[in-house]
């Protein structure tokens, strides 16, 4: 048996659109900690989608163009 993560246990039952993912899995995508995804989001380094006081949404084309500026290139590259 396969289950969305939208149907997890603890997590909302509203299906994610396509190419868009919540906050637990966008940490994952990333390979963030929460807490770390958090202070990006409140530093308005990665851009997000606040569907209502709890649901957010991130698009992963988004995030990676996010972390791309982040990138910092090695030395003689």
């Amino acid at each position: 048996e396969s289950r969305s993560p939208a149907s997890e246990p603890g997590t909302h039952s509203a299906e994610v659109p396509a190419g868009y993912m919540r906050k637990q899995q966008a940490s994952q995508y990333l390979g963030l900690p929460l807490r770390t995804l958090t202070e990006l989001m409140r530093r308005r380094k990665i851009p997000y989608y606040k569907v209502s006081h709890k649901v957010v949404l991130f698009r992963q084309a988004d995030m990676d163009r996010a972390l791309n500026k982040l990138r910092v290139a090695a030395v003689g590259s």
